[in-house]
């Protein structure tokens, strides 16, 4: 098997656990870290409720908070903190505490040595549109991974 660089990976999904794809796509993710030994958590904003939330099924072992709870967010960043790499697969969207706390944290005061992916999700304009600090999102992102290369999120 094929040694994997990074040692601790940290999964954040600030729009929240939305029960579409997004669930499943972690799973795939926390399977292929599993699978590879690499030591992983999954973060996920629970200020937001969704219709087809599956949040008390499929994520038992998830680290659930509130992201506009800077209490709670302080609390998890010192674990996020020591991970080499961080994947962000949502950013919040409502909520300015939420979307303030999330870029302070998780984006801007993410450690300079720490390689961030930004995995987009979204695939409209519309979505880029709801996502009111996402070009900083990007600007902070070593590495960007996208659906397709002609999509919005793409130009």
């Amino acid at each position: 098997m094929r040694q994997f660089k990074f040692k601790k990976v940290a999964l954040i999904n600030g729009r929240g656990i939305a029960g579409c794809g997004d669930v499943q796509h972690l799973h795939q993710l926390e399977d292929y870290f599993a699978s590879h030994e690499v030591d992983h958590t999954v973060y996920a904003s629970i200020d937001r409720k969704f219709s087809k939330s599956t949040q008390d099924e499929d994520t038992v072992d998830w680290v659930k908070f509130k992201f506009a709870n800077e209490d709670e967010v302080i609390k998890h960043k010192e674990n996020i903190d020591k991970a080499d790499l961080v994947l962000i697969t949502g950013l919040p969207e409502r909520g300015e505490k939420e979307i303030e706390n999330f870029y302070k944290y998780f984006i801007n005061g993410l450690p300079k040595t720490t390689t961030v992916v930004l995995l987009v999700v979204d695939h409209s304009k519309a979505s880029l549109r709801r996502n009111p600090r996402w070009q900083e999102a990007v600007n902070r992102a070593d590495i960007h991974a996208v659906h397709a290369l002609t999509g919005d999120v793409s130009k």
